[in-house]
């Protein structure tokens, strides 16, 4: 009776280690697909920072010649 106890125990501990693996290496695989989006999107927003900064450097020479006019 005991040893089935033992056995019982032994084999809840083994299905929560496996679950927690599992979980684990579901969560690795979502993070590197986020990190692989970030990656893939990187190019896109140093462009739209670029051209933000552009348009804003552009709007203030502008405003800054014609204010003195």
């Amino acid at each position: 009776m005991t040893d089935d106890r033992a056995d019982v125990m032994a084999a809840a501990a083994n299905d929560v280690n496996e679950l927690e693996n599992r979980a684990s290496a579901a969560a690795h695989a979502k993070f590197a697909e986020w990190r692989k989006q970030e990656r893939d999107q990187q190019p896109r927003r140093i462009l739209m920072f670029t051209l933000a900064g552009l348009v804003i450097t552009v709007t203030t020479a502008l405003l800054v010649f014609l204010g003195h006019s």
